[in-house]
């Protein structure tokens, strides 16, 4: 099986202000492309690229850490740039929401991709 390649973390980048916010942005970049938009400066001002972000969840899938009922809501509510809510009688898809948030937040807040884990590491 292939390695996936660890996300960089460019210096002066924007970090992400939570797993959600890294979620849209990449699902919102993977979708441009798809539709015909060019891939280029589509990271600028990121911590990585789109694809790392697809590329972590596709690895949480793999090892189990979230399944495909997770990775259905994540493209889902990702279509529609917001995250499910219980007032919208959306109680089952924003648990699952929830839970795939949590798991993509370990993976990006080890990585230092989010901007509380970068204030935590400051002096």
């Amino acid at each position: 099986m292939p390695s996936v390649p660890t996300p960089c973390r460019r210096d002066n980048a924007e970090a992400f202000r939570s797993p959600e916010d890294a979620w849209f942005w990449a699902y919102g970049a993977w979708r441009a492309r798809h539709e015909g938009a060019s891939a280029n400066g589509s990271g600028a001002g990121r911590p990585c690229d789109p694809d790392d972000i697809l590329l972590l969840v596709e690895r949480l899938l793999r090892s189990q850490r979230i399944d495909t009922a997770h990775a259905a809501v994540l493209g889902r509510w990702g279509q529609r740039q917001v995250a499910p809510s219980v007032h919208w009688g959306q109680r089952e898809e924003m648990t699952l929401w929830q839970d795939a948030m949590t798991a993509l937040g370990a993976v990006l807040g080890q990585k230092g991709l989010l901007k509380r884990q970068l204030q935590e590491k400051s002096p």
